[in-house]
């Protein structure tokens, strides 16, 4: 009976110094795992984690969780959203604003009546009449080699080709001068708007609305994880933004 239980001795001893020779051959990462507090049973983690997508570990390093979008960032996101589309309203209320305005329906109209009509058109057509009839009457009075086709030519071109490229471009070009007059200051007072609009429904609602929708289920898988350690600064979505103190 004795022998028996100096026997069971031996083994249980063997097998302890197995299991301690075991134990000290683990990797450092696996006996780290076991040290690291899990989030779930850390009230101030869990708390930071939600509102902020970042959490403080058990030695004092703030760590920006990438993967969890937090709410504040989100609604302080949207916050400003929110602000810039009154930025974009605050337009229409500058005095500079609409005198740019007023400046694109002159610039219109002086291309439409000044540059197209009176320049282009009737002293341009004026200019063709005068040239070509000095050329003519040039080419009368020396009859240079060649000058009946010449004055054919001057003729033709001087009072048909260039006057009616002139009558037939001048409306094209008054019509465009006119058009811009309305369409440019017109779409200048619906963009302030539309962008205020667009950047209040997608970046002041849609988008964080998002984050959020998503931030939830993937903050109870996050919880689940012991605390980040200091090898992991800069990998998996995982950022050190405050070191401990020294």
């Amino acid at each position: 009976m004795d022998t028996t239980s100096r026997a069971s001795s031996r083994k249980a001893l063997i097998l302890s110094l197995a299991l301690c020779v075991g134990s000290a051959s683990l990797r450092p990462a696996a006996c780290e795992a076991e040290q690291r507090a899990w989030v779930i049973t850390r009230p101030d983690q869990l708390r930071d984690l939600y509102l902020y997508g970042e959490l403080t570990d058990s030695v004092g390093n703030r760590w920006e969780v990438g993967i969890v979008p937090g709410i504040v960032p989100q609604l302080s996101h949207a916050k400003r959203a929110v602000r810039a589309a009154g930025s974009d309203l605050a337009e229409l209320q500058a005095a500079a604003f609409w005198t740019k305005r007023r400046q694109q329906l002159n610039d219109g109209m002086k291309f439409a009546f000044d540059d197209v009509w009176k320049h282009f058109l009737i002293d341009g057509l004026k200019g063709d009449y005068h040239n070509t009839s000095s050329a003519i009457a040039e080419l009368l009075e020396e009859k240079p080699f060649a000058w009946a086709p010449r004055l054919a030519g001057d003729a033709l071109g001087g009072y048909l080709i260039v006057p009616g490229g002139r009558v037939g471009l001048a409306p094209v070009g008054m019509m465009a001068g006119v058009s811009y007059s309305f369409l440019a200051p017109g779409m200048a007072v619906m963009a302030p708007p539309l962008k205020a609009v667009g950047r209040f429904a997608l970046d002041g609602v849609v988008y964080p609305a998002s984050l959020i929708a998503l931030h939830h289920p993937v903050y109870l898988l996050a919880i689940m994880n012991p605390e980040p350690a200091e090898r992991h600064d800069g990998r998996f979505w995982l950022r050190i933004i405050k070191h401990r103190a020294a």
